[in-house]
């Protein structure tokens, strides 16, 4: 599973610090799921959108009383994260500019330039689980535009691995998961009954 974590600009370098992010409810997460922590769009200096960096999640989220919050009040837990990749050079931004009209409900949207078919309404939420489709395809061109995670070594819940690799693998994986959800069609010809 591969999650994102949207967090506001005006709150991003007190959640960058903290290595957590505020939420309105308790996490829900398996612990150890590999998590983008996603700038959203506007705040004060109208920064521009996307992942800033790779963490995962430690299992653990708390609520804080509202005068020790880093972020809203609306926000009141606490949800605790440790760093892969503490922070990108530069935010991968997703590029949502490429127009979907393929189907009715999703008219005027707009999809991913880097990670094919992935519209950002499927990125809404405080923290939400990527759809399995995207999740495998998103990591690899994350990898891709920001290849300064291949130097990099980190502890993944007690382990030490190589970043690029150890996310090379996950995204083989969500791959995989990915073809499994999928109904295969039926073998053979298709005939209707009349």
């Amino acid at each position: 599973m591969l999650a994102v974590a949207n967090v506001h600009p005006d709150y991003l370098e007190a959640c960058l610090e903290g290595c957590c992010t505020g939420s309105r409810y308790p996490c829900r997460l398996p612990e150890g799921t590999v998590t983008l922590i996603r700038q959203t769009a506007g705040g004060s200096g109208k920064k521009l959108y996307g992942v800033v960096g790779i963490w995962y999640y430690t299992g653990e989220s708390r609520q804080v009383p509202s005068h020790r919050l880093r972020w809203s009040r609306r926000f009141p837990w606490q949800v605790e994260f440790k760093p892969l990749v503490p922070r990108f050079e530069k935010t991968f931004c997703e590029e949502f500019t490429v127009p979907v009209t393929d189907d009715e409900s999703r008219r005027g949207h707009r999809s991913s330039l880097h990670v094919p078919g992935l519209v950002y309404t499927k990125l809404q939420g405080i923290i939400v689980r990527v759809p399995p489709e995207f999740a495998g395809p998103y990591l690899r061109a994350l990898l891709k535009e920001r290849p300064e995670a291949a130097r990099l070594k980190a502890d993944y819940r007690g382990r030490q691995v190589a970043v690029r690799s150890f996310l090379s693998e996950l995204a083989g994986r969500l791959d995989e998961e990915a073809g499994k959800a999928t109904p295969k069609p039926p073998e053979g010809p298709i005939s209707a009954q009349v």
